[in-house]
């Protein structure tokens, strides 16, 4: 019972031994369930489809912001792509419409797979290796 009259009594060590348990204590725990919660890697997105359904002009698209002239996939190919400044986030509904801050937008890779038949253990492959695969996009280019 010693300990607890010491604790409940006002002497300055009592108080400042409160004060550093006060102040350091958030701190702590911040660290503690922050540190290890930032990403490693970047989320990974898998482009699949048939052969000619416009995956690699869509990797095109996503990477360089233009269209461009692509010929058949015979390899995985990977870019790391930036959702445009325009397109608003799940955040943003938390920011004020007067926020002029900088606003980090998405970074994600976009992984794209040949879509022949004798080539599709690429994307078979990519679905149970990556571990940081978020979404699979099917591609099927409709006008052709």
């Amino acid at each position: 019972m010693d300990w607890a009259t010491w604790a409940f009594s006002p002497s300055p060590s009592t108080i400042i031994v409160t004060l550093l348990a006060v102040l350091l204590m958030p701190i702590l725990v911040h660290y503690i369930l922050y540190k290890t919660s930032a990403p490693k890697v970047l989320p990974t997105i898998l482009l699949v489809g048939p052969s000619g359904g416009g995956k690699t002009s869509l990797l095109t698209l996503f990477a360089s912001g233009q269209p461009s002239q692509t010929q058949t996939s015979q390899s995985p190919q990977s870019a790391i792509c930036q959702l445009p400044s325009s397109t608003n986030t799940a955040s943003d509904r938390y920011r004020s419409e007067n926020d002029t801050s900088a606003r980090d937008q998405p970074t994600f890779t976009l992984l794209d797979t040949p879509g022949h038949g004798k080539l599709r253990h690429h994307a078979l492959s990519s679905l149970t290796s990556t571990s940081a695969l978020k979404g699979l996009i099917f591609v099927l280019d409709s006008a052709a």
